[in-house]
C-alpha cells in the first residue's frame, strides 16, 4: 500500500490510505486525498473517479490472488472532503452494492450495511 501512496502522491493524484478495520467482515477501505481527477471534473451528482477503482481492484486484486470488489462511497467531485472507497472480494459484489445504496454516501454505514449482509 505505501509504495502505491507513495507513487500517487508523487505523480500528483492525491495521497492514498488505507483502513482496514473492516477486514473481519470482509471489506477495507481507501481514501484518497486530494482526488486530482474529481477536482479537474468540477461538482457531480455521482462519484466520479472510476478510474482510480479500476486501478485500485487490479492491484489489490493482484496482491489477494483473488478477484475484488471496488465501489467508491464518495467523491470530492460530489463535495466529500475526499473519494473514499470499499474493497471487497467479487463473491460478496452484491452485499457490497446493497450496502452502496442504502449508505447514502457514508462509509461507515456502508460498512454496517455490508457487515449485516452476512
Amino acid at each position: 500500500v505505501l509504495a502505491v501512496a507513495y507513487w500517487l502522491k508523487r505523480q500528483g493524484w492525491g495521497q492514498l490510505s488505507a483502513d482496514f478495520s473492516a477486514a473481519p467482515q470482509g471489506a477495507f477501505v481507501l481514501t484518497l486525498s486530494r482526488s486530482a481527477l474529481a477536482e479537474s471534473i468540477g461538482f457531480s451528482e455521482v462519484p466520479r473517479c472510476q478510474l482510480f477503482s479500476g486501478f485500485f481492484r487490479a492491484f489489490f486484486g493482484h496482491l489477494a490472488s483473488k478477484l475484488l470488489a471496488v465501489r467508491e462511497v464518495g467523491c470530492a467531485a460530489q463535495g466529500h472532503p475526499r473519494c473514499s472507497f470499499v474493497v471487497a472480494s467479487v463473491e460478496r459484489r452484491v452485499a457490497l452494492e446493497s450496502a452502496l445504496a442504502a449508505g447514502e454516501g457514508e462509509v461507515t454505514r456502508v460498512l454496517q450495511r455490508f457487515a449485516e449482509a452476512r
